[in-house]
């Protein structure tokens, strides 16, 4: 029965089709268009930029850590941060090696 409907709707009216489209493709694609823009304004706002500042407590910790054990690298510096002694701070190497008084 439904098919003989869509038969009988596309005899007597070819063009039923386009009165189901809601919007056309072009309005479509410049709402996507926009939304891109918007989530990637969004996405680089000020203030986000690089890689996020490491706390003053972590730097004094490795400053402290690198004047006391002279001969330790920023890898030994950042893998010793991440003792069960210290839970809490977790710091990669990029820190250590920035942070480092006496580098080798």
């Amino acid at each position: 029965m439904d098919r003989l409907l869509w038969v009988t709707l596309l005899r007597l009216w070819p063009d039923w089709r386009k009165t189901l489209i809601l919007f056309k493709p072009d309005t479509v694609i410049g709402w996507h268009r926009r939304g891109f823009r918007l989530y990637w304004k969004w996405k680089s706002r000020r203030g986000r930029i690089g890689r996020p500042g490491t706390a003053r407590g972590i730097r004094e910790l490795i400053r402290d850590m690198s004047n006391s054990n002279v001969l330790w690298g920023a890898p030994r510096l950042s893998g010793e941060t991440r003792t069960p002694v210290r839970p809490s701070v977790r710091c990669s190497m990029q820190p250590s090696r920035k942070n480092i008084t006496n580098p080798k």
